[in-house]
């Protein structure tokens, strides 16, 4: 591991689902800014490219409160002390694959720091409401 000045250097994971190609380019962002790994969270069964069937779809996805089957884990998921999780605003919330990989892992002890990217003019529900009611929570603290 790394240290510095004699501590362990935290080490930051970017995992962002999407679709368009606008939340992946705020991922390389924040991977440019914090030296961290980026991971595409990506499902087993690929979207269509259409954005009105999307859209139709993703409300399907959100009545049935689905969890769509993500292809692929996060590799050496113990060694990552901050996690930031990046998807596009769908439906004026977080889209089922990102509550899908945040359920798929254990966040105690970890840094959580949701992003995401706004296409419409307004966000209604607070970004990724699920943080303290689906994994207990986090402090943000020093990064």
């Amino acid at each position: 591991m790394l240290r510095l000045y004699g501590r362990r250097r935290k080490t930051r994971l970017i995992a962002c689902f999407s679709w368009s190609g606008n939340t992946e380019a705020l991922a390389e962002l924040i991977q440019e800014q914090t030296g961290g790994d980026l991971y595409k969270i990506t499902t087993a069964t690929p979207y269509t490219e259409d954005y009105d069937a999307l859209l139709a779809q993703a409300q399907e996805e959100q009545k049935a409160n689905a969890r769509p089957e993500l292809d692929g884990q996060v590799e050496n998921w113990e060694d990552y002390d901050v996690i930031f999780v990046g998807y596009p605003n769908r439906r004026s919330d977080a889209p089922m694959e990102a509550l899908t990989f945040l359920e798929s892992y254990d966040f105690n002890g970890k840094t959580l720091i949701p992003f995401l990217y706004q296409r419409q003019r307004r966000v209604w529900k607070k970004p990724l409401q699920c943080g303290e009611e689906r994994l207990g929570g986090t402090n943000p603290g020093r990064l």
